[in-house]
């Protein structure tokens, strides 16, 4: 999958510490040839990833997200 600017995502944040399990939904903010940064909606947090991240923890769809889970 190669992303650009503005392309949506989605994060399946796993936290078995704190029992969080959550998709957020990213804005990419920023792409380099090594890495990728998404900015959650709501809070406006940003996320580094890695391009291994995506089809692990990064999705291009929803439905992919909710079937890892």
């Amino acid at each position: 999958m190669r992303l650009k600017k503005k392309d949506q995502v989605f994060y399946l944040r796993k936290l078995p510490e704190q029992e969080i399990n959550e998709i957020l939904r990213l804005t990419i903010r920023t792409v380099t040839d090594e890495y990728f940064v998404g900015i959650e909606e709501k809070e406006q947090h940003a996320f580094l990833f890695h391009y291994s991240d995506i089809g692990r923890i990064v999705f291009k769809t929803y439905g992919e997200a909710l079937e890892n889970m």
